[in-house]
C-alpha cells in the first residue's frame, strides 16, 4: 500500500476531487460527533446538490452510512481519511489469505496492491476498498459456512453407516 501512501501525499495532497468525497467526508464528521445528521445550515445552497439532503431542520447525506461509518472511525483514531488506506491494506490481507499461502494467492496480492485502481481508491475518501474488504469477509463466511455444511454432511454419512 505504499503507492496509495504515495499517491494520497504527492498527487492527491490529501485533497478531494469529488462531490461522493465531499459528502463522505461531511458525514464522517457528523457521525464523528455522535450524530446522524447535521442540524440546519447557514448556507443552504452549498448543500442543495445531488449528493445531500437539505431540509429546514437538518442536512444529510443520500448515499448507505457504512463508508462514513468506517471514516468516522478514522477521524476519531486521529487518522481522518487514511484510514481507507488501512482498509485496503486489511482487504489485501484477506485477498492473500484466501488461498493460503498458494502462489495464487500471492500473485493475487502483488497484483491487488500494485493496481492503480485500488491504489488511488485507497489515497482518496472513496468507499471502494471498504466494500472490497466486506465482499472478502464475506467470502470467507461463506467459505466456513460451506465447509462447515460438509463437514457435518460427512459426519450425518459415518452416523448413518454405523
Amino acid at each position: 500500500m505504499v503507492l496509495a501512501v504515495v499517491v494520497r501525499a504527492f498527487v492527491l495532497r490529501s485533497g478531494m476531487i469529488s462531490g461522493d468525497e465531499w459528502n463522505n467526508e461531511f458525514t464522517a464528521r457528523v457521525f464523528a460527533q455522535g450524530r446522524l445528521w447535521a442540524g440546519a445550515l447557514p448556507h443552504r445552497e452549498f448543500f442543495d446538490f445531488t449528493y445531500f439532503i437539505p431540509l429546514p431542520d437538518r442536512t444529510f447525506s443520500i448515499f448507505p452510512p457504512l463508508w462514513p461509518a468506517v471514516l468516522s472511525l478514522g477521524h476519531l483514531a486521529g487518522v481522518g481519511a487514511w484510514i481507507n488506506v488501512v482498509v485496503a491494506a486489511s482487504a489485501a490481507l484477506m485477498v492473500g489469505l484466501w488461498n493460503r499461502g498458494r502462489a495464487a494467492a500471492v500473485a493475487a496480492t502483488v497484483v491487488l496492491v500494485l493496481s492503480p485502481m485500488v491504489s488511488f481508491a485507497a489515497a482518496s475518501w472513496f468507499a471502494s476498498p471498504t466494500v472490497l474488504a466486506c465482499l472478502m469477509a464475506e467470502l470467507w463466511c461463506l467459505r466456513r459456512a460451506l465447509g462447515a455444511r460438509r463437514q457435518g454432511e460427512h459426519a450425518a454419512r459415518r452416523m448413518e453407516e454405523q
